[in-house]
């Protein structure tokens, strides 16, 4: 802080050791301003802060700073199954390891952590270009970190079965523009605070994104994230459950400066994975003054064909029945991408994916039976053969508690038929119109009741509309109706939600009426396209 009481100084210069750093503006308001500079770990450096008024007085302050250590190598004793945590390092370093081994051994590890990645002992690291760690609308925070265990837990042993690496953040950290406020315009947004790996190989960082596959010469991303409680001086941590040991540094976004990542996740340009899929569903932020519509990204090729086969039903199927701590944990969603459940340690996911075999119908029918083992009032019933109306009418089922059935358009399958008898339904509800399920089918059941309109957007609508008559929510998820996504039922779940379709880069009038009408306070697009999402964005401001 530089005190002047005409505030006439404007620029501050400053050295460390003898050499000249730069010059640096003034805040003007406070007397702030702020410099990073490369600091010799375990030894005293000299800063010299030089500056002069218009008048040309010039006045110049000496300050000798010792800087801790920046290495520790300890030795722990692991349990297999347990965790080990590496906690000692954190009040020197801001890191924290929490490690599982699937066998019982002793292991030594080392960590390194600086405030700029050229000290790091790595020898491609001393082409500046190649650790400035800016991608797409992200830069560098300015920390780094080397982990090095013993031989006996690497990264290629079947020893290790996970490690949690934790970067923690300060105020300082994230004060990009040095006025002492962390959290305004042209700082860093904590929440888009994420871990990039360092490959060695050809100088280039990489985001630890979940699912994202970086070997062999990188981790396998388990999981990723945000956590925002602060702990003494840490204002929150970003964190990656990792299979590697390597180079990571921290980047995250400057507030109004471009899209951001809510919740943990990753930017918008999330590297394909080793099969060429897009990676797993990431939590974006749209910037701008309106905040309350959030757009999802996934491929539902990460199922496997699950969802597809199981025509986007009853979500136990594809959901891991344990939190995950990364994108979608913003959401509390219990959720693992089934491309990857061979890889899923069974320490910290103890629960087994279960695939599912036979028709959709039949599936369909034994698990309505199964859950509802004491009968239902009423069921519902949709379309086994596309997910469009079905899709709508398994969040409205789900969130009422109602059993979902399937059924052909033309012909009611005997096993949809029987369950329908077993579970002693006295209505059921026809979700889509006479296309989607024929008047012939409706004849055969008792009670019946059509949620239908002259195409799956006007159903939608309707299907919910009649949910939000029985159960109240302020949020909507919204979906392309030519390509529906299968995590749009996460969500809607999660929510209690209504989905909705637009239609390509249109959204239909039916659904512009619907979100009007009821004033949602979220919005989340599930797949929707730039185009669309603009005019939903401007639709819920």
């Amino acid at each position: 802080n530089v005190s002047d009481s005409k505030s006439n100084v404007t620029v501050a210069n400053v050295s460390l050791n003898g050499a000249y750093v730069g010059v640096y503006p003034i805040n003007q308001s406070t007397g702030f301003f702020s410099v990073k500079m490369n600091y010799t770990p375990g030894a005293v450096n000299n800063i010299s802060v030089s500056a002069t008024d218009s008048a040309g007085n010039t006045g110049t302050v000496f300050v000798n700073a010792t800087v801790r250590a920046n290495s520790e190598s300890s030795s722990y004793n692991a349990t297999e199954g347990e965790t080990v945590i590496v906690n000692s390092t954190l009040n020197n370093t801001d890191i924290g390891l929490e490690i599982v081994t699937s066998a019982n051994l002793t292991f030594q590890i080392n960590v390194t952590a600086v405030g700029n990645a050229s000290q790091l002992n790595v020898s491609s690291l001393e082409n500046a270009s190649a650790y400035g760690l800016f991608d797409s609308n992200e830069s560098a925070i300015g920390k780094f970190v080397e982990i090095k265990v013993s031989d006996n837990i690497n990264s290629t042993s079947a020893n290790l079965s996970s490690a949690i690496l934790k970067l923690y953040v300060k105020s300082e950290d994230l004060d990009l523009d040095g006025d002492g406020v962390y959290n305004g315009t042209g700082d860093f947004n904590i929440s888009s605070v994420k871990i990039y790996w360092y490959n060695k190989s050809n100088s280039t960082w990489h985001p630890l994104v979940k699912g994202a596959d970086y070997e062999p010469l990188g981790p396998l991303v388990f999981d990723n994230g945000v956590n925002e409680t602060a702990v003494g001086v840490y204002l929150g941590f970003a964190f990656a459950n990792i299979s590697h040991f390597s180079v990571y540094g921290v980047s995250a976004s400057v507030y109004g400066g471009g899209a951001v990542v809510a919740g943990g996740g990753a930017d918008v340009s999330t590297p394909s994975d080793s099969d060429g899929d897009s990676s797993i569903p990431q939590i974006i932020g749209l910037q701008g003054a309106k905040s309350n519509l959030i757009n999802l990204v996934s491929s539902d090729a990460n199922y496997l064909g699950l969802i597809r086969q199981f025509n986007y039903f009853w979500h136990e199927f594809v959901d891991s029945p344990v939190s995950l701590r990364g994108p979608l944990s913003a959401l509390g969603i219990h959720w693992a991408p089934m491309k990857y459940a061979d890889k899923l340690n069974p320490v910290l996911y103890p629960y087994k994916l279960t695939g599912l075999e036979g028709d959709v119908y039949t599936l369909a029918s034994e698990k309505a039976m199964s859950k509802y083992s004491s009968g239902a009032e009423r069921v519902v019933l949709t379309r086994g053969d596309l997910g469009v109306d079905s899709l709508a009418a398994s969040s409205y089922a789900k969130i009422l508690g109602i059993p979902i059935l399937l059924t052909e358009p033309e012909s009611l399958p005997q096993a949809s038929s029987d369950a329908i008898s077993r579970l002693g339904a006295a209505s059921v509800i026809v979700a889509g119109g006479p296309e989607a399920v024929s008047t012939g089918v409706e004849d055969l059941l008792p009670g019946a009741l059509r949620i239908g309109g002259v195409d799956r957007y006007e159903t939608a609508v309707l299907i919910g509309e009649a949910l939000l008559s029985e159960s109240e929510s302020d949020v909507v998820v919204v979906t392309d109706g030519l390509a529906p996504d299968a995590t749009t039922l996460i969500v809607a779940y999660y929510y209690n939600a209504p989905i909705v379709y637009v239609s390509g880069d249109v959204v239909p009038e039916v659904t512009e009426e619907f979100l009007k009408q009821n004033k949602f306070k979220i919005v989340v697009t599930v797949g929707v396209s730039p185009e669309a999402g603009e005019r939903l964005d401007e639709l819920v401001g």
